[in-house]
């Protein structure tokens, strides 16, 4: 047996001082009726037929009280089981693919580490639907939601910087593009975005706000340190040099993480500082998914039979018992005796 509502229980405490009540009263009167009376006189006065009842009405009251607490605790025994299916989720990740996920500050770089911790999530989803979006000055939808997940894997292996031709970072090109990959289905929606936050073009704030009228909910991953990293570049023949800006000086990039965190917060998701590590697969599990819904998607589910009303029915049952129980009446002590 157990209880869906044990803290009730606590309540015990009341039936014992109710008791204990009881118990004091008892003494009381009996101490003052020696006082009063000898003890010889007493049977003769107070009828002991009279203690008795006195003493069962109070043993029912307790009891009923007993009862009650129990049923307020919904004791549970038995059980069936339930068929449970939860309606999964439409999962789009978008990947930054520009230059500048090719910093090394997280290894191997950052972009490699993003594709790693996709594939994994990608490989634990269960009855949600997924799809990828790789983002730089444009934003393509590499693979549109789908639940062939292994199709999925493939895909995101094969995501590199050249993916998108045209270069920078446009985010609120990649959640513009998720809007319309999201459609207009009623399942719930939700967009991670991983980037290192360099955004040099478009306006993501606009976009957030347009994704949140839409119903979707933005997690932002930021990948990289604030301390930042130079830019490797390899030529076809692996000859490594550095991205260089127009004035020849070697580009070092950092963790910008001020609009992701801006991002989320209008859409009422979270930002999570990735740092030197990432794991979507505990963001996934903590903060997107909960409860029964980080259940299977179709299972068996054992519920036990909510047993109530046995002990609801029983205080009921010598509450009104101890409203017929007769207090007995007091025999006038014979004073021609």
């Amino acid at each position: 047996m157990k209880f869906a509502d044990p803290h009730a229980l606590l309540f015990l405490l009341v039936v014992g001082l109710v008791v204990l009540f009881y118990w004091f009263v008892f003494r009381r009167k009996r101490a003052a009726e020696l006082r009063l009376f000898s003890a010889g006189l007493i049977d003769r006065v107070i009828p002991g037929e009279y203690l008795k009842r006195q003493k069962i009405k109070s043993a029912v009251i307790a009891l009923a009280l007993l009862f009650i607490v129990l049923a307020l605790a919904r004791p549970m025994w038995g059980y069936h089981w339930r068929e449970v299916r939860r309606r999964g989720l439409d999962l789009i990740i978008a990947v930054d693919t520009s230059k500048s996920m090719l910093a090394e500050d997280v290894k191997p770089n950052r972009l490699e580490k993003a594709k790693r911790e996709i594939e994994d999530l990608v490989a634990n989803l269960r009855g949600d639907r997924v799809g990828i979006i790789a983002f730089a000055g444009q934003a393509f939808i590499k693979c549109p939601l789908t639940l062939d997940y292994a199709a999925c894997r493939l895909i995101v292996d094969d995501v590199t910087p050249t993916t998108i031709s045209r270069g920078g970072t446009d985010i609120g090109k990649a959640i513009d593009k998720a809007l319309w990959a999201f459609g207009t289905g009623k399942r719930d929606k939700v967009l991670i975005i991983i980037s290192d936050g360099e955004s040099t073009a478009g306006d993501a704030l606009a976009a957030a706000k347009r994704a949140k009228e839409a119903g979707i909910k933005i997690f932002c991953v930021g990948i990289g340190t604030s301390e930042g990293e130079l830019i490797p570049l390899r030529d076809e023949k692996g000859q490594l040099s550095y991205l260089k800006d127009r004035e020849e000086k070697a580009v070092k990039s950092r963790l910008e993480e001020d609009e992701l965190s801006r991002i989320a917060l209008i859409t009422g998701g979270a930002y999570i500082q990735s740092r030197t590590t990432l794991d979507l697969e505990k963001l996934y599990k903590t903060r997107i998914v909960s409860g029964d819904a980080a259940e299977a998607a179709t299972g068996r589910k054992k519920v036990f039979e909510n047993r109530y009303q046995f002990p609801l029915a029983a205080a009921l049952i010598l509450l009104c018992l101890e409203a017929v129980i007769g207090a007995g009446v007091r025999k006038r002590p014979n004073t021609h005796e």
